[in-house]
């Protein structure tokens, strides 16, 4: 998986090469806990630290944030799911 960001006037691209079976824990219990039609920013703030956490904390909250489009955002976040959750169930390619 793959995600490039504005860090500093320069796009960086970053690899999670392997994503740990406690991020599919952790995306179950968003899922559940979370309404994604209606996020608090609070809530936000989870998600993104939690791609950050996917990323093996290659970047930041704050550099996330700052380095991507608005319109990125919420895609970002929704990739980064689908990709844990399709990886976990052994389907290949996802999210690349």
């Amino acid at each position: 998986m793959k995600l490039t960001l504005q860090i500093d006037g320069k796009e960086k691209t970053f690899v999670c090469q392997s994503i740990k079976a406690r991020m599919f824990r952790k995306v179950l219990e968003m899922r559940k806990k979370m309404n994604f039609e209606d996020l608090s920013a609070d809530e936000l703030d989870y998600l993104v630290d939690f791609v950050c956490e996917v990323f093996g904390r290659q970047f930041t909250v704050d550099e996330f944030y700052d380095g991507l489009s608005v319109d990125k955002l919420i895609p970002t976040i929704q990739k980064t799911f689908e990709t844990i959750a399709g990886t976990a169930n052994g389907e290949e390619n996802v999210g690349k």
